[in-house]
């Protein structure tokens, strides 16, 4: 052990054992190079999720409003809808995104006359997006 120490202290080279073992440049260089992966595929999860969240909540606050409406109008009666082929367009913002609403009153599908249809579709953009995003809501209102 002293022989060691005055080894290092005058700078004498000392053998190697072959029992001393470490990693090699190659070993670290791979394990750098994983870690690099692990953390950019972390990053695009963690941006891409932000993205999702956030389609999430638009949708949530998009879905409410139309329903609200939605609920107005089978609250108001029967006779104060209007009469088939009635179309209202209108247009909300909500938290900063711009939404359009378009009424629409029909007949239902089986020709019947003694109710109406109405769907209420919603259309919006999300910032970043060139895809237009819809949700439509379909209610039958009887007498």
């Amino acid at each position: 052990m002293t022989a060691e120490i005055i080894g290092v202290l005058f700078n004498k080279p000392q053998k190697f054992r072959s029992d001393i073992r470490g990693f090699t440049m190659i070993e670290n260089l791979i394990s750098v190079l994983l870690l690099g992966v692990t953390l950019c595929a972390g990053m695009m999860l963690y941006y891409n999720g932000d993205e999702i969240v956030a389609l999430a909540t638009h949708k949530k606050f998009v879905t409410e409003t139309i329903n609200s409406k939605m609920e107005d109008i089978r609250a108001s009666g029967y006779d104060s809808i209007e009469d088939p082929g009635y179309v209202d367009v209108d247009y909300f913002t909500i938290g900063g995104l711009q939404v359009q609403q378009i009424m629409t009153v029909s007949n239902p599908p089986d020709g019947a006359t003694d109710y109406k249809q109405i769907d209420i579709q919603a259309s919006w953009t999300e910032a970043g997006s060139s895809s237009t995003r819809t949700i439509t809501l379909t209610s039958l209102v009887a007498p």
